[in-house]
């Protein structure tokens, strides 16, 4: 490896750098990866044209590119074709035997996969250092990824080795602010700061040899080229039907009923969007993905932080609020605090969560046009049983928004006066009330007011997840002294 630094009367700087790898789990051929470095930055604060702006500390323009290679391949020999050596259960001559098979297919290529970002970014900093502004727009270009390899007739008798199959890139931004300043206030001292942060990324498949056309079921299992990461696929919702004559008349609902159970007043009411008479997803494909369109995305976007701290005659606060500003969740089936008794029969009816008895369609009150809930049948979010799917699949009536802003940390303290101190022997005196997670501000909660925003999760254990079976975020509120001797 190797790295150099130039800087030219300290407004012109350079850095390049590099390191050549070797990993013994790739092949001979293709064992050895170069991954190189570079940025340069201009102090533009420095030329001469601003050297004499009081007002202005530092204005800095970087741009950086740089590579990193990623060799951490679960499998040792994966791209040696090896044989297993096993026990046979069967006795021969009072003794078991052992037996080899056919050695699984391996990859026609293994090396490393490597991450190459490319980064502008500029810093500001004015009025003596009270002022500052840092924002840097990027895109990571991942290739050679370590994944499945292209599917394989399934009369072959063996799965598909991995190995560099897929490209992807995320391109993102970030930017911060802050402001900090002191003053008198009372006679005493004052002094305060301010600082907002807020980032974003999209990231999109650009090659993937798996299953190149196939739409991701349990929204996030399934990969194509041109994907987006997160993107949730499902049905447009238009209301509740609002007669049994329209429900049976609007079209062919007979893929979401297993027992050809008639669509009545009061059910979801799905758009038929490639007009073919029939309410279904087709093949599942790209090609033929029939009234599915992607009405969401799970991953978060826009998330931000705002810090805020003040200091006066020995009171300090400080308050940090995170958050995000656009996410979606559709709950899983087994989400029985969200669907209550449309999951399953024994599942919780309870109209403090849902609001069941003013805000669910009854023909009673024949309220189709302002109900939210669907007429009440069991077993609707749950495609496993012999009844209707009207909400198992997405749809746009019941996703929910997982946005939210939340209070993370207050904390109030007071530092006693050194001559108060010193009067009892003391150093330091400070006492404190911090509060964790005390506040949190969501649409979520209109609907799933048991579920946290920030807990939600889509990982390998996606059904766990979706259903908000993940460890509470705990509030809490400590009172403490801290005393220095």
């Amino acid at each position: 490896f190797y790295r150099i630094s130039y800087s030219y009367k300290g407004k012109y700087l350079f850095e390049t750098s590099g390191r050549y790898d070797g990993n013994s789990k790739f092949p001979s051929n293709q064992r050895w990866g170069f991954f190189p470095s570079g940025s340069a930055g201009w102090r533009i604060s420095e030329e001469s044209f601003l050297r004499n702006a009081e007002w202005l500390d530092n204005l800095k323009l970087r741009v950086s590119v740089g590579s990193a290679g990623n060799g951490l391949i679960s499998d040792t020999y994966a791209y040696l074709s090896t044989m297993s050596i096993s026990q046979s259960s069967l006795l021969n001559n009072g003794s078991v035997f052992n037996y080899t098979a056919a050695p699984s297919p391996i990859p026609d290529g293994l090396t490393w996969e490597t991450a190459t970002t490319y980064d502008l970014g500029v810093d500001f900093e004015a009025f003596n250092g009270r002022l500052n502004f840092s924002a840097d727009i990027y895109r990571k270009k991942t290739t050679d990824m370590y994944v499945v390899g292209e599917e394989l007739p399934a009369v072959y008798g063996n799965s598909a080795p991995k190995g560099n199959y897929a490209d992807m890139h995320t391109d993102g931004w970030e930017a911060s602010i802050s402001w900090r300043d002191n003053f008198k206030l009372g006679g005493k001292d004052f002094s305060y700061n301010l600082k907002f942060a807020i980032w974003d990324n999209v990231t999109k498949v650009t090659k993937y040899m798996a299953t190149t056309n196939t739409l991701p079921t349990n929204y996030a299992t399934n990969y194509y080229e041109g994907m987006t990461l997160g993107e949730l696929w499902g049905y447009t919702c238009n209301g509740l039907f609002q007669s049994n004559e329209e429900a049976q008349t609007y079209a062919d609902y007979s893929k979401f009923a297993q027992n050809k159970i008639a669509w009545q007043k009061g059910d979801p009411k799905y758009e038929d969007l490639n007009g073919d008479g029939r309410i279904d997803n087709g093949s599942n494909r790209l090609e033929d993905h029939g009234d599915l369109s992607i009405i969401g995305n799970i991953n978060p976007h826009y998330m931000f932080g705002v810090n805020l701290a003040a200091n006066w005659n020995g009171i300090g606060l400080s308050v940090f609020l995170q958050g995000v500003g656009a996410r979606d969740w559709y709950p899983g089936s087994d989400a029985g605090m969200f669907w209550g008794k449309y999951g399953r029969p024994f599942f919780a009816l309870i109209p403090s969560i849902h609001n069941y008895t003013d805000d669910m369609y009854s023909a009673e009150r024949n309220n189709w046009d302002t109900a939210y809930w669907p007429r009440m049948t069991t077993y609707q979010s749950n495609g496993t049983k012999n009844w209707t799917r009207l909400l198992e699949i997405p749809n746009t009536r019941y996703i929910q928004s997982a946005a939210y802003l939340r209070v993370k940390n207050i904390q109030l303290d007071y530092s006693f006066p050194k001559h108060i101190c010193s009067a009892i022997r003391l150093q330091g005196l400070k006492i404190y009330v911090n509060a964790e997670n005390l506040f949190t501000f969501t649409p979520l909660h209109k609907y799933a007011p048991n579920f946290d925003p920030e807990g939600l999760s889509y990982d390998s254990d996606f059904a766990s997840a979706a259903d908000g079976y993940t460890y509470p975020i705990l509030k809490s509120v400590t009172v403490g002294v801290n005393i220095t001797f």
